[in-house]
């Protein structure tokens, strides 16, 4: 599983900005997005700097981190903090998501089409910054029948390391007279 972080508040993937000069239009990315954009790639590339790119289907996790407001009370501070209390603010999350599965194209792996599983959680933390897990995952599933009575299941998850080598993970799970369940 390859795993990082953003400091700072997390911020969402901005529109393209359009201009006009004479009889020429284009667009533009804002400057916040792209400065964005290179604080994720720089956060990545410091944890994972050789990293091969990831070839298949891809699980990502985000987990924002955004400050407490001022103006909470020492008890809303403290709800806060045990998570009883969750920021509703901008940035959007689908704009936070966008923002970073895009900065990782090319460096993590080899576009964010990928990503077949996404999940994102904003909660409020006195150190904000934004936290990122991204695994392959197997995109197969076996389903055998061994014998008489006897079913075998296996599945599993690439995960790597900080250096980028992989550590692989299967699950086996027998059905029949003797039910057993094997982790390597």
């Amino acid at each position: 599983m390859i795993k990082f972080e953003i400091p700072g508040e997390a911020r969402g993937k901005g529109r393209p900005k359009f201009f006009r000069r004479g009889d020429f239009a284009g667009a533009y990315t804002p400057d916040k997005t792209a400065s964005y954009e290179n604080l994720v790639k720089l956060s990545f590339k410091r944890e994972y700097p050789s990293l091969d790119l990831l070839k298949g289907a891809i699980e990502m996790r985000i987990t924002v981190n955004t400050s407490i407001p001022k103006s909470y009370s020492a008890h809303k501070k403290k709800l806060a903090l045990f998570r009883s209390i969750r920021p509703t603010k901008k940035p959007d999350l689908d704009n936070i998501a966008k923002i970073i599965a895009d900065s990782l194209n090319g460096i993590a792996y080899e576009d964010d089409k990928q990503i077949v599983s996404l999940r994102i959680d904003k909660y409020y933390s006195e150190k904000p910054l934004v936290g990122v897990e991204i695994c392959e995952v197997w995109q197969n599933l076996i389903i055998e029948w061994i014998g008489e009575n006897k079913m075998e299941i296996s599945f599993g998850v690439n995960i790597y390391d900080k250096d980028g080598d992989i550590v692989e993970r299967g699950v086996y799970i027998f059905f029949g007279e003797n039910a057993v369940i094997k982790f390597e």
